[in-house]
């Protein structure tokens, strides 16, 4: 199963969003909507049967402050107390029977109150998951009646504001940098 854009806020940011807004009273310049990440649990801990693995494939935070980042990891590692829910209640994916994988998106890599691109707070918060510096790794092999597939991450996340095609691009966009698309060729003759 693959998800993507859950941007899970935990970092204020003042005079961006509204109580109204961000779903959860914080003020935060969002996408994220609690109900989503419970119905997301719920459906991962119900039907852990009907697939291998999650991979969550970008964007689990709404920025790439620390505070966000963890509010991300403790939806994905919190012991739950509750089927799908951990302690106060909040969803977790901990309760699935399967492997969950991260790869990283241009918000889990925002730097700063301007929210450049190429933080590394993300390595940090996600180290049992992704490989700090990694451009590109092997998320999971998966064996089903006698054959093989695999799935390779790539950080296609934009390593400066310059990489960006338009001006505001920073915010809203990767890029298939060749060094990385070479990475993720390595893996996969590696992988055959």
């Amino acid at each position: 199963m693959g998800l993507s854009d859950l941007k899970r806020p935990g970092y204020p940011w003042p005079g961006f969003g509204s109580p109204e807004t961000d779903g959860i009273g914080l003020g935060l310049c969002s996408t994220h909507d609690p109900y989503v990440l419970e119905g997301v649990a719920r459906h991962v801990h119900q039907n852990a049967d009907t697939f291998d693995a999650v991979v969550l494939t970008g964007d689990v935070a709404t920025t790439g402050a620390a505070a966000d980042l963890e509010a991300a990891r403790r939806f994905v590692e919190s012991e739950a107390s509750d089927l799908w829910l951990a302690e106060g209640d909040t969803p977790t994916l901990a309760a699935s029977t399967r492997q969950v994988s991260l790869i990283p998106g241009n918000h889990d890599r925002y730097d700063g109150p301007r929210m450049l691109p190429r933080s590394d707070q993300f390595d940090r918060a996600f180290a049992a998951y992704w490989s700090a510096g990694s451009s590109a790794q092997t998320i999971g092999v998966f064996e089903k009646d006698a054959a093989y597939s695999a799935i390779v991450g790539l950080d296609l996340s934009l390593r400066n504001r310059h990489d960006a095609e338009v001006r505001w691009g920073v915010w809203g966009q990767g890029r298939s940098y060749s060094d990385v698309l070479d990475r993720a060729i390595e893996i996969t003759e590696a992988l055959r």
